[in-house]
């Protein structure tokens, strides 16, 4: 809260009570019990100013004055100073609220676009980690969710879908991005919450699972065996789906990229065999082979 926020709080908190509890008591003084409904009056406005509109508040303070006028036409027994004394202190008593009930329609509109702002601020930067086209984690949500990660044993997988290049090539790219979305969105399906998953580029998705190499292995198969099960329909074509994966432990002392590095080498030789299957880096008989698809 900055000072000027801070001022206006003070005035309208203690300034306009202090104000209103003077009035009342010089006209207590002046009148007797009789001036208690001055006080009655006089707090409708302020009232009205802590839950209303500014229209409401000036609607209300000019109702407020005028019941004190009427009230003074046939009670006020010829006195006409203390009239036009309660009359004046209802009317600033009823101009200071509708100052308040501004100054707190400011602050509103002033916090409501504080909370636009940062939701605003929140969706851009979670769509900045969302692919535009499957709707999964992009690279930069790969990483944002890795920074994220405790120590731990880990493995990484990188999948890459067999013969999509036939299928741009021949169907088109709208069935080949449809083709994108619906198979991504199967393999991503048989993911838990807590494993890491997206699109690194092109058809080459990326898994990392808090699990040793061996367990993982297991998993990716049932994942992959489970998206093959059947195929997409897009367009009237009935695509088979074919995915190959490399799985490779991520190891204490390795970044996430040499992890990927070997990931890649494994998918490689996956493709090599004839791909639709998952290959371990553990399993590879020269592990510093070549990988076309290495970052």
């Amino acid at each position: 809260m900055n000072k000027e926020m801070k001022v206006k709080l003070y005035l309208h908190g203690v300034v306009l009570p202090l104000i209103m509890i003077t009035l009342i008591l010089v006209a207590e003084i002046q009148e007797g019990s009789k001036a208690a409904y001055i006080g009655i009056l006089a707090s409708v406005p302020p009232l009205a100013a802590v839950f209303g509109t500014v229209r409401m508040v000036v609607a209300i303070s000019i109702i407020a004055w005028s019941a004190a006028f009427i009230d003074g036409i046939f009670f006020s027994y010829g006195n006409e100073m203390v009239q036009r004394a309660r009359l004046m202190a209802i009317l600033i008593i009823s101009l200071m609220s509708i100052a308040a009930a501004r100054i707190r329609a400011r602050n509103e509109r002033r916090m409501l676009g504080m909370v636009i702002q940062i939701a605003k601020s929140e969706a851009i930067e979670r769509h900045s980690k969302l692919d535009y086209l499957t709707g999964h984690a992009n690279r930069h949500g790969i990483a944002s969710r890795i920074a994220q990660l405790n120590s731990g044993t880990r493995t990484v997988v990188m999948f890459d879908f067999d013969k999509f290049k036939w299928i741009n090539d021949e169907l088109g790219h709208k069935v080949g991005d449809d083709f994108i979305v619906s198979v991504s969105g199967r393999l991503a399906a048989d993911f838990k919450q807590e494993d890491i998953f997206g699109r690194w580029g092109g058809d080459e998705f990326v898994a990392v699972l808090e699990l040793p190499e061996a367990k993982a292995f297991s998993v990716i198969k049932r994942v992959i065996a489970s998206a093959c099960s059947s195929p997409v329909v897009i367009s009237n074509f009935s695509l088979p789906v074919k995915v190959s994966a490399g799985v490779a432990e991520w190891r204490a002392d390795q970044t996430f990229e040499q992890a990927l590095v070997r990931a890649d080498k494994a998918l490689y030789q996956a493709k090599e065999q004839g791909g639709c299957q998952v290959v371990r880096f553990q399993e590879l008989p020269d592990k510093g082979g070549h990988s076309p698809h290495a970052h």
